[in-house]
């Protein structure tokens, strides 16, 4: 029988070709270090001496720094009654708004003036840097024209500012000022000249305000001096037209206020007078009668008024009582000091606020004036003033102008008499 035979496939056995993948890229780099360690040396060798070049050849440099602290009060002012009272925040937009003064160029060219930077050459001889220099010695250059004035304050506020920092301290007012230079002494002057600038810069404006202020004040001053003059004149010119001013070159409102002057003095003269005169009659009554006698009435109740009139109504309405409580004693009929009693009770309770009592008590001294004396005379009128402006006090308008009325008619009729 024919068998057939068939091969076994042949195993396919690992090369070992594949190329490792972390061996390869190391393999590489050792190759290219190896070829180009030379140039890679030279070039590191070349940054190393270019470093100390400069490190040799470079100017060193000083810090000058100086403090300055704004002051607070000219913020203060800008806030409102109700915001003083609290806890006030600080402005940092005012204290950032000084601190962009600081380095404005009026301060910088201030501190150029004050120092005369302008001789220094620091501020005055352009800076090419050590390339330039090297470049300069290759290609030398024509001299260039002289740079005028302005130019050369304009170098010189560009070298001060780019010197110089400001910073300020946390969120206080307190601002730092720093100024680098080749100079240490120059450094610090120009550290302290930019702090002093400013606070010169700053009491200059507000001279400036002040003076504005001043001159503001002198125009307007002016203005109201003629205004013045003006109204004197015119003021002048009426009264000469109505003839108001009396032979004496006075005016009669003038002659009458010193004729009333004149009538008050007397009249507080005949009052201190009767006063005292009252007190030694008083004094008298009470040495012969006793001090509970009835007679005794009279001068309490003027005294009483007199102490009123002064506005000293505890020690009128004390005299008031004692002369009430006298009269009380006695039987019941017309009498004139009652009711000036009544009526002197009546204003102290009125000037107390009570109001009710009062009307009473006016009433009561009405109804005894009207039974004793005639029915114009002159104490009625009185008890009816008094009367009409407790009614007024009251609202009740209708019977305070009845009363007023009948007073009027009163004094009209005797000053016709």
């Amino acid at each position: 029988m024919l068998q057939a035979r068939i091969p076994k496939p042949r195993e396919i056995e690992p090369t070992g070709t594949e190329p490792d993948s972390l061996q390869q890229p190391l393999s590489l780099a050792f190759e290219l270090l190896s070829r180009q360690y030379p140039l890679m040396l030279l070039t590191l060798i070349l940054c190393v001496g270019i470093a100390g070049v400069y490190l040799l050849t470079s100017p060193k440099r000083y810090t000058g720094a100086a403090v300055l602290m704004i002051d607070s009060r000219k913020m203060q002012g800008l806030q409102t009654q109700a915001s003083l009272a609290a806890d006030n925040p600080i402005d940092s937009a005012m204290v950032d708004s000084q601190v962009e003064i600081i380095r404005s160029e009026t301060i910088a060219s201030a501190v150029i003036k004050d120092l005369h930077l302008l001789d220094s050459p620091e501020f005055t001889a352009n800076e090419t840097g050590i390339l330039g220099r090297i470049a300069s010695i290759f290609f030398p250059t024509s001299a260039e024209t002289r740079p005028s004035d302005a130019q050369v304050m304009r170098t010189a506020i560009a070298r001060i500012q780019s010197q110089l920092a400001i910073k300020r301290m946390g969120v206080s007012y307190v601002i730092e000022i720093y100024y680098q230079s080749l100079s240490r002494n120059l450094a610090a002057s120009i550290a302290n000249a930019v702090a002093e600038a400013y606070i010169v810069d700053s009491l200059e404006s507000k001279y400036q305000a002040s003076r504005r202020a001043a001159v503001w004040l002198q125009d307007r001053m002016k203005e109201l001096r003629a205004q013045a003059s003006t109204a004197e004149r015119a003021v002048a010119d009426y009264k000469a037209k109505n003839n108001i001013v009396d032979a004496g070159g006075r005016l009669l409102t003038e002659q009458q206020l010193a004729e009333i002057n004149s009538s008050l003095t007397v009249a507080r003269a005949q009052r201190a007078d009767a006063q005292a005169r009252l007190e030694r009659g008083l004094a008298i009554r009470e040495k012969v009668f006793g001090a509970s006698h009835v007679e005794n009435a009279f001068s309490l109740v003027w005294l009483g008024e007199l102490a009123v009139d002064r506005g000293q109504y505890s020690e009128g309405e004390a005299l008031v009582h004692r002369a009430l409580s006298l009269l009380e004693r006695e039987p019941p009929g017309p009498s004139t000091v009652l009711a000036r009693g009544f009526d002197v009770r009546g204003r102290i309770e009125a000037a107390q606020g009570h109001l009710a009592e009062a009307e009473s008590d006016f009433k009561r001294a009405l109804a005894l004036r009207e039974s004793v004396l005639p029915a114009d005379h002159p104490d009625i009128a009185t008890v009816l003033e008094h009367q009409a402006a407790l009614l007024r006090a009251a609202g009740k308008l209708r019977e305070a102008a009845s009363s007023e009325d009948r007073s009027r008619a009163i004094r009209s009729k005797r000053r016709f008499l």
